[in-house]
């Protein structure tokens, strides 16, 4: 789904902290709309949005400076 000019602009001009707020939301929604999918038994339509929750949690777990971490 392409991004309208609001959500474009949001995302362009977010700071690192609210680009992660951004990422959590579209993966909780995600995760929501699987569910609903789900209960219709549109199988493939949950296997897609299960696909995108797995992809924004990926890159927001890569993405992790992990440079601060105590050893």
């Amino acid at each position: 789904m392409p991004l309208n000019i609001y959500e474009e602009n949001r995302v362009l001009t977010a700071s690192p902290m609210e680009l992660v707020r951004i990422l959590y939301a579209a993966a909780l929604q995600a995760v929501e709309d699987a569910r609903e999918h789900l209960r219709a038994g549109d199988i493939a339509s949950r296997s897609r949005e299960i696909g995108k929750a797995h992809a924004i949690l990926f890159e927001l777990t890569v993405s992790v400076d992990r440079s601060h971490d105590e050893q």
